[in-house]
């Protein structure tokens, strides 16, 4: 990405950090029989962007996670985020998914946003 198309992000307070990991979930519902101590929902993608301490996009990370307590992907989950079944049962657990974001972070002081909606597919 070229110095004039990197994308900011200007609503963030980027000035006592390193690094910015802002991060999206995208979520399945858990069938009623299948849902445990409160379980509702599974993450089925992990996406996040980095940002270096001016607001720049430094990198992106987009990883489905394979479901554990659904079968699937609901048809309303299917529409609202283009992810299907195959996507879920083709990719790894949400454990090696974690560590392999834990892992592209890196060893950085970072502060970690909680984004909505498909924040990789929007720069």
């Amino acid at each position: 990405m070229s110095a004039e198309k990197t994308p900011r992000i200007s609503a963030i307070d980027t000035t006592n950090f390193a690094r910015q990991i802002v991060l999206d979930f995208e979520f399945a519902p858990v069938p009623k029989q299948r849902q445990r101590r409160g379980l509702r929902n599974e993450i089925i993608e992990v996406d996040a962007v980095k940002l270096d301490n001016r607001g720049n996009v430094i990198g992106e990370f987009s990883q489905f996670v394979q479901t554990e307590f659904t079968e699937g992907v609901a048809f309303p989950v299917r529409e609202l985020t283009g992810i299907s079944a195959v996507d879920t049962a083709m990719a790894d657990p949400l454990y090696a998914v974690i560590k392999r974001l834990s892992d592209w972070i890196g060893r950085y002081s970072a502060q970690v946003v909680v984004g909505a909606g498909r924040i990789v597919d929007s720069f």
